[in-house]
């Protein structure tokens, strides 16, 4: 089964009715599907999205972090935290010796959240893994200005510059971190769907 496949079975907006990520994941990761073991998910909502890596992984352990109570998502192989984005402290109770094969960013989709996410989460990532960061479009000029577009290092511009190979910085993550992050990208792409209304990111640690 493909993952957009999936996306359509839950009803994720993942999918090509929705934003179109999918088929972009799909290429990438489907190599992945029976090694990766553990999935953490930021931003749960109905849930739909933990049960499409949960059929894709069938050997993986999935989290979900929301920052409402989403227990009721739970199953043998799903389980979910109740967990500000916006907190750095609460951010770093999630890291622990079992490093996650994949982390999707799929929260709250502020830009103070996805870099301070990215800064934090990053070093956390298994080697070779990968991290999603969803919904760039709230950098831009089709997003309303309350998510941070404004600002001059948003984070479309953060993963744009570790796409051309330069190390940025920004005021919510600490030097080192964008430190270790710009030395430890191995491959960083950017999809833009639907003329820019929906726009995903996909990179690769060393």
């Amino acid at each position: 089964m493909t993952l957009d496949f999936l996306a359509e079975k839950y009803n994720t907006d993942k999918g090509c009715s929705g934003h179109g990520f999918t088929n972009i994941y799909d290429m990438i990761l489907s190599k992945h599907t029976e090694e990766f073991k553990k999935i953490l998910e930021i931003g749960v909502f109905y849930g739909a999205s933990l049960k499409m890596w949960s059929d894709y992984f069938p050997n993986a352990n999935i989290i979900g972090c929301d920052i409402d109570d989403k227990t009721q998502y739970d199953t043998d192989r799903i389980s979910t935290l109740k967990i500000d984005q916006g907190n750095r402290n609460a951010l770093t109770s999630l890291i622990n010796d079992n490093k996650p094969d994949l982390i999707i960013d799929d929260g709250s989709h502020m830009i103070c959240h996805q870099l301070l996410t990215i800064g934090v989460l990053f070093p956390y990532l298994k080697s070779g893994g990968y991290y999603i960061l969803e919904d760039l479009h709230t950098s831009t000029t089709h997003a309303p200005s309350f998510y941070g577009a404004d600002s001059v290092r948003n984070a479309y511009k953060f993963i744009s510059d570790l796409c051309a190979g330069y190390h940025s910085q920004s005021e919510y993550m600490s030097n080192e971190e964008s430190s270790y992050i710009y030395d430890n990208i191995e491959d960083a792409i950017i999809f833009s769907k639907h003329n820019g209304t929906s726009i995903t990111s996909i990179f690769k640690k060393k």
